[in-house]
């Protein structure tokens, strides 16, 4: 902080040159140099910004670590990274709305710690990996698959069902996990068994998934993240 000063709250790392206090019409009017990533503000992404805030996403890990964050204000590092990730690399919206958000209601708040973790998911900071070509140089590796993270971290759901209200309810069970990883998945759940005399044929009963699919978030979710999981075969 005493090398870089208010140069970490820039939108492009501490070698770029905005500040914190950029405009908005300054971000819609800044140019690209062909070596950094372009974001969205947050006057052209305020109804995705607000979904992210509330947990209401429709990737089920993402929002377990959002509601846990506004209610404690606390979430594991893992939890973090991959929150700074979907917001930066998945929605491509401005990473310091989500910095900001975070040093709002982080009780283990750092300046440093919280900023420069932003700055290196984003692909603006410190990243010992080179750059990939990506988004007219991005820096590679902080894109993680949140469905994937999820099987990986929380292969039994116990994380998702405890912080998402509305999943508290799906079993553990291989076709169940498909809809609390990503929940968008119940209409497809629900059809698979339509055709089958007992409805949905595995997992948590039909009433539930039917609920679950009235839900406007759930059904449309900000962005549709695929992975297959051994589980789910």
């Amino acid at each position: 902080m005493r090398k870089y000063g208010n140069d970490v709250f820039s939108l492009y790392g501490y070698r770029g040159k905005q500040t914190r206090r950029t405009t908005d019409s300054d971000h819609l009017t800044k140019k690209s140099t062909g070596q950094e990533p372009i974001w969205k503000s947050l006057a052209s992404a305020h109804t995705e910004f607000r979904r992210f805030q509330n947990g209401t996403t429709g990737t089920g890990l993402i929002d377990a670590s959002m509601r846990e964050l506004y209610l404690t204000g606390y979430t594991s590092n893992r939890a973090r990274q991959n929150c700074a990730s979907f917001l930066s690399k998945w929605l491509d919206i401005d990473w310091r709305l989500g910095a900001e958000w975070y040093e709002s209601m982080l009780v283990d708040y750092d300046v440093a710690n919280n900023w420069g973790n932003w700055q290196y998911v984003a692909g603006v900071g410190n990243d010992p990996r080179e750059n990939n070509g990506r988004k007219g140089g991005e820096k590679a590796g902080r894109r993680f698959n949140p469905v994937k993270q999820g099987y990986d971290y929380d292969p039994r759901g116990e994380y998702i069902r405890t912080w998402v209200a509305e999943l508290h309810n799906i079993d553990d069970s291989a076709s169940s996990m498909e809809v609390l990883m990503s929940p968008w998945k119940v209409k497809e759940k629900l059809a698979r068994g339509a055709g089958q005399s007992g409805g949905v044929a595995q997992g948590a009963p039909q009433e539930t998934m039917e609920k679950l699919a009235c839900i406007k978030w759930v059904t449309n979710p900000l962005v549709r993240i695929t992975y297959k999981s051994r589980r789910s075969m």
